[in-house]
């Protein structure tokens, strides 16, 4: 038997009897119990070591074989607006959406059949078509919206008028009912 020297989340320095033929994973299995032994990274004088590398045997209470517990950091809230100069800016000048790049200024209103029929518009028939003329009120401006275009002014003198936009969904976001 060896003794090394091991220091397990900063705490005081302690020493461990081991076979000398011992590997990192054999270390791990003596210190913690079975279900913590992949929750620590293991370390001695500054470079990982392996789970099959060798236990190193010449440690002391100054320089002993360091476990650090691995903190499971959450993933970053998904984006909802892509960052400036990642993407094309929309030709509505519109705050693009961070997955498709299209405008994401506008909010959907409708209920969940609603939803599904403007999500299929590319399949839309002229009687589609002429039905959405009557039902621009799934769509209202979100705050802070940069978008140009103007859905709910039939008599807006703006070039970019729900008559001549809304027939045609491709630059507005439908990656999600937002």
């Amino acid at each position: 038997m060896v003794k090394v020297w091991f220091q397990r989340d900063r705490n005081v320095p302690t020493k461990i009897n081991i076979d000398p033929d011992s590997d990192v994973d054999d270390l791990k299995q003596k210190i913690f119990d079975t279900t913590d032994i992949g929750q620590y990274l293991t370390t001695y004088n500054g470079k990982i070591l392996k789970l099959s590398g060798k236990v190193p045997q010449n440690t002391t209470d100054d320089m002993p074989i360091v476990f650090t517990k691995i903190v499971n950091v959450p993933p970053p809230e998904p984006q909802e607006f892509a960052e400036p100069g990642a993407c094309e800016e929309p030709y509505c000048q519109g705050r693009p959406c961070a997955k498709c790049h299209k405008c994401r200024d506008w909010h959907f209103t409708g209920n969940q059949k609603q939803w599904i029929w403007v999500c299929n518009y590319k399949n839309w028939r002229k009687v589609d078509t002429d039905r959405w003329h009557g039902v621009y009120d799934f769509f209202t401006k979100r705050h802070g919206a940069s978008c140009l275009y103007n859905y709910t002014d039939s008599d807006s003198d703006s070039p970019y008028n729900k008559d001549v936009y809304f027939t045609d969904f491709d630059h507005v976001c439908l990656c999600e009912k937002h």
